[in-house]
């Protein structure tokens, strides 16, 4: 048996893990953040018990570990032993500050022109949006797509850009304004 802290993090509309914290207080939420001595064979099922407190939410969540009690110390990245997210059956090593995938909606689209000469962004069809997994930051995830999309283009004829948008927005709105990365082919 060991003694771990752990704390539970949800992944915010921007793409941001951020602790679930009492509104009144300001402090983390009670439940979400404590220490367990257990072997770490258990640490999947606290994990998921942990999440199982926050209740339904659309958030992707994960919990983090750190070797020790570690409540009244300041938690950082590197102190981080391993994470367990929603879906997942294992403790992972904590990687990149992600920990594990998250949910990008993306879109692939080209610059028209409309009969009275304005421009404007049109997706280019039904297959050139959707919704994947990545732990791939969200610009680095936009020109890979950008750049894939285009090998298969011998003649552009069109400004081609993908947006990518954190979480999963299938069901929209799809602004630009409110998207995490933009990768443009000229």
């Amino acid at each position: 048996m060991a003694v771990y802290t752990y704390i539970l993090q949800l992944l915010d509309a921007k793409g941001t893990w951020s602790n679930l914290r009492d509104p009144h207080t300001g402090a983390v939420a009670d439940g979400f953040f404590g220490v367990v001595d257990a072997p770490e064979a258990m640490l999947v099922d606290i994990a998921q018990e942990v999440m199982k407190r926050a209740g339904e939410t659309p958030l992707e969540r994960r919990v983090l570990f750190f070797a020790g009690d570690r409540r009244k110390q300041r938690l950082t990245a590197d102190d981080v032993c391993g994470v367990v997210t929603a879906d997942g059956d294992r403790v992972v090593p904590y990687s990149d500050g992600a920990g594990s995938p998250a949910t990008y909606t993306y879109a692939i689209q080209y610059l028209a022109r409309g009969a009275d000469g304005s421009e404007y962004w049109k997706i280019f069809g039904p297959d050139a949006s959707g919704t994947l997994r990545s732990t791939s930051a969200a610009a680095q995830l936009a020109g890979a797509i950008v750049e894939h999309f285009m090998e298969g283009v011998d003649n552009p004829q069109h400004i081609v850009r993908v947006v990518v948008w954190t979480g999963d927005r299938a069901n929209g709105p799809l602004r630009a304004e409110d998207s995490a990365a933009i990768a443009y082919h000229v």
